[in-house]
């Protein structure tokens, strides 16, 4: 009786084993990898927000691109660039369906962040949450301002706009658009120097909150100026120049 159950329970396994989908060819790589690997800003990483779109907006990576299960067939990632794929935890098989998919498409280097969004959480990493704000903590409405994608900077560039890097001088020497200028959010809008002043201004940043406050500031001053969607992440991410150095004097 008892060896009968033990054969039929070895029968289930083996058949759940074939059914469920493995990823275990697919290299994994740990939060704290993946955060080293940020930290060192080399500009040869891309992470994939693979979930959906309202997922993305409650909470996300600090610099992921938010690019759906379904949109992995078709999108144009980096070919050189490598891709860190994640979604909502050990329980969700989003991540590896969309490696699977890019491996598939002929993407060399694409790997899935162990444990997904909470293991990074979990290790106290950044993430963008949702914008909330308290009636015990007033907020200053400021000007919103236009948008611009990152391709159509890129036509546009040099002649159309000046670019201005709203992060911190160590970051934009690390990395940043080539040909942009350096104006942390910190001192703005008090810092914009007179070459400025009459342009066309583009912001950007890591962070999206970071460079829509930069962005309305300048335009609560009267400066025509557009926020770049998806920031240097999604600039990086397609293959768009970059450059290290400091920053150019503004002539």
């Amino acid at each position: 009786m008892h060896g009968k159950l033990i054969l039929k329970t070895i029968l289930f396994l083996a058949a759940c084993a074939i059914t469920m989908p493995c990823y275990c060819e697919i290299l994994q790589v740990s939060a704290e990898k993946m955060n080293e690997m940020l930290t060192k800003k080399s500009g040869n990483l891309t992470v994939v927000d693979v979930r959906g779109e309202p997922d993305f907006k409650k909470s996300h990576i600090d610099g992921a691109i938010s690019v759906p299960l379904a949109a992995t067939n078709t999108y144009d990632f980096p070919k050189k660039k490598i891709l860190v794929l994640y979604c909502g935890g050990t329980d969700c098989s989003l991540s590896g369906k969309a490696a699977k998919i890019l491996i598939d498409r002929g993407y060399k280097d694409v790997r899935m962040l162990a444990g997904g969004l909470p293991a990074w959480e979990g290790k106290g990493f950044p993430i963008i949450p949702p914008a909330a704000a308290t009636a015990a903590t007033p907020v200053k409405t400021l000007l919103v301002a236009s948008k611009i994608s990152a391709a159509e900077l890129f036509k546009a560039l040099p002649e159309t706009y000046m670019v201005i890097d709203v992060r911190s001088n160590y970051e934009f020497s690390a990395g940043h658009i080539k040909g942009s200028f350096n104006l942390p959010l910190e001192g703005l809008p008090g810092n914009v120097p007179d070459p400025a002043k009459g342009k066309k201004l583009v912001v950007y940043d890591r962070r999206p909150d970071r460079s829509a406050k930069a962005a309305g500031l300048l335009a609560e001053k009267g400066f025509t100026v557009y926020e770049l969607t998806g920031g240097l992440g999604v600039w990086a991410a397609l293959g768009y120049p970059v450059a290290v150095g400091a920053a150019p004097a503004l002539k």
